[in-house]
């Protein structure tokens, strides 16, 4: 990934291309998940594994969009969201299982298309919510 990102940050990717990518590759990986589901009559997460092609390509098509934005808001947005991505890899785990388990929040619960988004953005926006103000502590924001 750091490769491709490195890649991408060399040439002059297009925002446009890069969306239709992500959303052509994330079509990819939900069309066969449920396909190989539906074959094997269990869930299958063949195609989740951060390792796996349509995976590679969606990173790519966001990241190339993500990268052809025009400075301006969103760069400040992306800027914030950016200082605090560690963290918020560091801390999702934690915020999932202890957190959500606890509360009775899985994506699981009722229709899968609306509640592993709504858990997925839940995860996110607690993790950034508390890396966010802990690196409002002056000598923290060195760490996290």
């Amino acid at each position: 990934y750091f490769m491709l990102c490195a890649y991408i940050a060399e040439g002059k990717p297009g925002a446009t291309a890069g969306w239709v990518v992500f959303a052509a590759a994330s079509f990819a990986t939900m069309a066969g998940s449920y396909l190989f589901s539906h074959h094997f009559g269990k869930p299958c997460e063949f195609f989740f594994v951060y390792l796996s092609p349509p995976v590679i390509v969606a990173a790519y098509g966001l990241f190339s969009a993500f990268m052809a934005m025009k400075p301006g808001l969103p760069s400040k947005i992306l800027t914030t969201l950016a200082d605090c991505s560690l963290g918020i890899y560091g801390l999702h785990v934690f915020v999932i299982d202890p957190l959500f388990k606890m509360k009775g929040i899985f994506p699981t619960v009722g229709n899968p298309w609306i509640a592993t988004p709504l858990m997925a953005a839940g995860v996110f926006i607690v993790s950034f919510a508390i890396i966010f103000m802990l690196r409002l502590i002056k000598p923290l924001r060195y760490f996290i």
